[in-house]
């Protein structure tokens, strides 16, 4: 009985062998999952597109005095459907009308390979601020950067915040530091790499 017992060893060994290499495997494809998803739900970043700002106080601040920062969207926000007839599409030329935000946000979508303006103007609010919300992906799935650019009445460029090399984007932005006596409008641009980004979103007080 011995003698077969020890027969049985090298098998009992490679069963052993075969298990805890199962383990090993399920254990690792886990942590690569969770690593895959960590990655997919990152949110987008100022600058450093390694580097999660989504809650973060990490702020852009131009040389004209305004800032912005990326704050976390009230669930309200998320929530809300909006009209097709109430979204406005983004155009090819900075605009030369106003739209009062202080009458009714502002929702907007486009698809672009290059760049495209808001089609009106906005003064901030009587803090000096202008908030906006910006969900955007590359329409197959491939990264790339999306930048947006606030402007003044007069045409100059005021803010330039670079929203990181990704596929997608999710995230709502504060701005501040604006004369609450002067209107502003925006431009959203991307490298000239054939890629095509599609964008949504809402800029409100």
């Amino acid at each position: 009985m011995v003698k077969k017992s020890k027969k049985y060893v090298p098998a009992l060994l490679l069963i052993l062998t075969i298990i805890l290499s199962s383990i090993v495997y399920y254990a690792n494809t886990v942590i690569a999952s969770q690593t895959e998803n960590e990655t997919f739900n990152e949110k987008i970043t100022v600058d450093d597109p390694n580097l999660n700002t989504y809650f973060d106080d990490i702020k852009v601040e131009s040389s004209e005095g305004v800032s912005e920062e990326a704050i976390e969207p009230s669930p309200q926000a998320k929530l809300k459907l909006v009209e097709p007839s109430k979204i406005q599409i983004l155009g090819d030329y900075p605009p030369t009308e106003l739209w009062n935000l202080d009458l009714s946000d502002y929702h907007y979508q486009a698809s672009f390979y290059n760049y495209v303006y808001t089609n009106y103007k906005f003064k901030p609010n009587a803090n000096g601020e202008i908030y906006i919300d910006i969900v955007a992906r590359e329409v197959n799935g491939k990264t790339t950067y999306l930048y947006y650019s606030l402007y003044d009445e007069n045409g100059r460029e005021i803010l330039n915040v670079n929203l990181g090399a990704y596929s997608r984007w999710d995230t709502t932005r504060r701005i501040y530091g604006l004369n609450s006596n002067q209107s502003y409008y925006f431009k959203f641009y991307k490298p000239n790499d054939g890629k095509k980004i599609e964008i949504s979103g809402k800029i409100y007080h």
